[in-house]
């Protein structure tokens, strides 16, 4: 009896309770690309409305100012946006030429003597004296007086006036019609990687230079183009070439 009595009561077992998670474990287990685009979100959220706090009082408290900002802004568009994107399609224009025709150069190129379609009308209006065409070869406009750069046209010389070239071409619906004096001058051929460069520029001194773009794979025809004007400067009269007898031939025929 007393043993029951004085006998210490059973252990009860301790339940293993599982320890709590620290509140910040969700965070450990955010990737690195989530923390940096929240922060990356609250940075970008911040520019925005310190620009808008910057644009709202100068609206507000100079509203000429700041229309006059937008006027030059819009202006500076509508001025280079033309430029950028006349330089990026001739740009495309001769890798696309490179890529797909051969860089073949032979001496025995011979020179077209009409003009495109959509050039002939130019030159018919200003070709007032009626002179006939003794080659037109398509290229594409440099650098040069009155010239505006990147501009898809023709390099054309006649007959009558065999010391002259006239580029005609188009800026958008406005027609381009421009003669270059070759006397005086000196014409050069520069290989480029995309392109064959005609460069005619002043002998001695300072002067005007005009350049004109030609696909890589009409070496020939740049080379013809070369040879012909070097024959005609060097002639001191205007003299029946090689050239212009062939062209009079076919033309008769």
């Amino acid at each position: 009896m007393w043993s029951l009595c004085c006998s210490p009561a059973p252990l009860r077992s301790r339940r293993t309770r599982p320890r709590r998670r620290p509140a910040f474990f969700p965070i450990h287990r955010q990737s690195r690309f989530q923390i940096l685009h929240l922060v990356s979100g609250r940075t970008q959220q911040s520019s925005a409305d310190s620009r808008c706090c910057t644009i709202t009082p100068l609206l507000h408290y100079h509203p000429i100012i700041a229309f006059s900002i937008f006027l030059i802004a819009l202006a500076a568009f509508f001025y280079f946006a033309p430029k950028i994107l006349r330089a990026t399609k001739v740009k495309l224009w001769l890798v696309w030429r490179k890529l797909n025709e051969p860089a073949f150069f032979q001496r025995e190129a011979t020179l077209p003597l009409n003009l495109p379609a959509k050039l002939a009308p130019v030159f018919s209006k200003q070709n007032l004296l009626g002179e006939t065409i003794s080659w037109a070869v398509p290229c594409v406009s440099g650098r040069g007086r009155r010239i505006a750069p990147n501009l898809f046209g023709a390099l054309v010389a006649t007959n009558e006036e065999p010391r002259k070239l006239t580029f005609i071409g188009r800026k958008g619906t406005k027609p381009v019609a421009q003669t270059i004096e070759l006397d005086g001058m000196t014409i050069a051929r520069e290989p480029k990687f995309l392109s064959e460069n005609l460069v005619i520029f002043p002998a001695e001194g300072r002067g005007q230079k005009y350049s004109f773009v030609f696909p890589r794979s009409r070496a020939a025809e740049v080379e013809k183009i070369g040879d012909y004007l070097r024959q005609i400067l060097r002639s001191p009269a205007a003299i029946e070439t090689p050239l212009q007898g062939a062209t009079a031939t076919s033309s008769a025929t």
